[in-house]
């Protein structure tokens, strides 16, 4: 695939527009992507958009000519080798961006809703559901980025988008079909939504909780089993995942102690995902671990908590360097892990922040180590997470997000 950015007035019938300056959801364009083949989309396209990006391949023979000529003389940018698709990534996180802050606000409404005994709008709920699929399915490395933009103090609401998104990238990976998905992507935002009718003091207790008070949150599942039951668009595979995500394989789960695949292969794929996200993530009561860290103690106890298989292809989605993963470079350059090539899963795409002596770079520059230009330039050693005082939440935001106002 050959994309170039194009100025609006540059623009000619027969050009195949792949991406554009905003995000999708905020165009009055119906399709995510689409052919220039009359005079009305053209004049649309100019009133909406700066300049867009075009897709070479995808174009009318007529229009090839014109396309060579601005492939020749496009400028090399910073980010050499680094295909389009990352080089889009400004663009992308300020969609998914817009999408994630719309799943916030519809969560808390949804929470505060439950802690107070009222009704759960689960009609907005699978249009989100929806809304999410879409994105993760065209850009799951900068939804899965998001994930990382999170709030410890309000841990159950960003915890479950972030195991609904994580989870729907999985789902994808695997091949998955759209009714899989809404039933995983349903299931997964609503895991943990009977924590609502838990105390408060238990669930956000910075402290180890005592044995009382930790059966107490064990009743978490069955209470959100019982809230959502009967609900519109709740189906028995959705219940399912709420009940008993908290089962493992050897048995040795809860509430119902279910053994090997008696737990339903969608419901194992959630409970995989809400460990992974609950132990790499800052809570109440500790600070999280590196991916890279989680996925290796979570390999060792595969068998007893997922069974045989399930975590292998989960790391082999994440890939070996997870994205946000601090990592430092032979040379010596400190650098995180944006984006994973899933052909080359030893060769990620990174982003440079500190230089090989360890001073940040003036310009952050992408860097894709798959590319031949960098072939011997080799991932030497995973940092943990805050390394030389590296937050890398706020890399992206500085670089990747534009300031909300």
């Amino acid at each position: 695939m050959s994309i170039i950015k194009l100025d609006i007035s540059e623009l000619q019938l027969g050009m195949y527009v792949t991406e554009i300056d905003r995000p999708w959801l905020e165009s009055p364009f119906l399709f995510q992507g689409f052919i220039l083949d009359n005079n009305e989309l053209m004049g649309q396209v100019s009133d909406t958009c700066k300049y867009v990006y075009v897709d070479t391949e995808k174009s009318s023979r007529d229009v090839q000519s014109v396309l060579e000529q601005h492939r020749e003389h496009e400028k090399p940018t910073v980010s050499q080798g680094v295909d389009m698709e990352f080089m889009k990534l400004a663009d992308q996180f300020h969609s998914a961006r817009f999408l994630y802050n719309k799943t916030s606000n519809i969560i808390k409404k949804m929470m505060q809703n439950i802690s107070l005994g009222e009704t759960v709008d689960t009609v907005k709920t699978k249009a989100m559901v929806e809304d999410m699929i879409n994105v993760v399915s065209r850009h799951p490395s900068t939804m899965i980025w998001l994930t990382y933009l999170k709030d410890h103090d309000d841990f159950t609401l960003y915890h479950s988008i972030n195991v609904c998104i994580l989870t729907l990238s999985f789902g994808h990976w695997l091949g998955l079909d759209r009714s899989q998905l809404q039933t995983l992507g349903l299931g997964a935002i609503l895991h943990d939504i009977g924590t609502m009718k838990v105390p408060t003091n238990i669930v956000q207790k910075t402290s180890a909780l005592t044995t009382q008070e930790y059966e107490r949150m064990q009743q978490h599942p069955k209470l959100g089993w019982e809230a959502l039951r009967g609900k519109e668009y709740i189906t028995k595979e959705v219940l399912d995942i709420v009940l008993h995500h908290h089962e493992r394989y050897n048995g040795s789960g809860y509430p119902d102690k279910l053994v090997g695949e008696d737990n339903a292969y969608l419901t194992r794929l959630v409970a995989l995902v809400d460990m992974y996200e609950t132990a790499r993530s800052d809570n109440h009561y500790r600070k999280g671990t590196s991916p890279h860290e989680v996925l290796k103690e979570m390999y060792v106890t595969a068998k007893e908590n997922f069974g045989p298989d399930l975590v292998e292809k989960f790391i082999q989605c994440l890939g070996i360097y997870p994205i946000g993963s601090l990592v430092e470079l032979e040379r010596g350059d400190v650098a995180v892990v944006m984006s994973v090539n899933q052909t080359v899963k030893l060769r990620p795409v990174v982003l440079l922040v500190l230089d090989m002596d360890k001073k940040p770079y003036e310009v952050r520059k992408l860097m894709n180590l798959a590319n031949m230009d960098w072939s011997e330039t080799n991932i030497t050693t995973i940092l943990p997470p805050g390394s030389y005082g590296i937050n890398v939440a706020k890399v992206v935001v500085e670089d990747f997000l534009p300031k909300e106002h």
